[in-house]
């Protein structure tokens, strides 16, 4: 399941001057999409691709995942606009986690990464996409 995604991109933090990602992977299919990260056994970071530049279809789940990320969502500007650190898998003994998350504005792009590097990232930042 992990040959679903085939373009792989450094993501940089323009504005703070690090380095997001090293090799992160584009999500820009529905199925790519739909997948994400669900049923992975190991971490990888990806970029979803939105249909379209909005709340709603940047929003996620947790549903089989086997471990946290942290999220960056960015709009078609390629400026950050909401960040969520630590989201926990979604668990049945927790009801808190039995939710969809959504950035508080319309994004294009939601990148899922591991945790710890989003910390320095905040709302406004500039984000670049290199191949």
């Amino acid at each position: 399941m992990d040959d679903k995604f085939n373009i792989n991109m450094k993501i940089i933090n323009k504005t703070k001057n690090i380095v997001l990602s090293e090799n992160c992977e584009m999500a820009d299919s529905f199925l790519k999409r739909l997948l994400g990260l669900m049923f992975s056994g190991k971490f990888r970071d990806i970029l979803i691709k939105a249909k379209r530049e909005s709340v709603e279809y940047a929003s996620i789940h947790m549903m089989f995942m086997n471990y946290p990320i942290d999220v960056v969502w960015i709009n078609s500007s390629h400026v950050v606009v909401d960040v969520a650190g630590s989201i926990p898998p979604l668990s049945l003994a927790d009801r808190k986690t039995w939710r969809l998350y959504k950035p508080k504005k319309r994004a294009q792009y939601v990148l899922e990464i591991s945790v710890k590097r989003p910390a320095e990232t905040e709302v406004g930042d500039e984000i670049e996409f290199k191949d």
